[in-house]
């Protein structure tokens, strides 16, 4: 049977940034949790049987949590695993870095 504990971690990944202007480097870790199904009091908009939800937690940031919908689990997790979106739309705020220091976007 499938677990339905949304508090699940199921990936991360690790990486730095800089608030937009400063040189200072903090880390970040971007947290992946198990995706769940979507019941119809807990959104705005109306859901199908199976319609999902999987949350994206930025630790580091002051940010709120991407919560992604899709039509099942795995449509939903896989918007929640493309982070570059979510990422690009923080650009105005900040700058992402690999633990290896390298640009998280190639800025060239």
């Amino acid at each position: 049977m499938m677990s339905t504990d949304g508090s699940r971690i199921i990936a991360e990944r690790k990486l730095t940034f800089s608030q937009n202007g400063e040189n200072v480097r903090h880390e970040l870790t971007v947290q992946v949790y198990l995706p769940v199904e979507v019941n119809s009091s807990d959104v705005n908009f109306d859901v199908s049987p199976g319609t999902a939800s999987c949350r994206v937690e930025f630790n580091g940031l002051n940010e709120p949590p991407y919560i992604a919908h899709g039509a099942d689990r795995l449509q939903a997790l896989e918007f929640a695993v493309n982070i570059d979106p979510i990422l690009r739309s923080m650009k105005n705020k900040y700058r992402f870095y690999f633990a290896t220091g390298e640009d998280y976007f190639d800025e060239s």
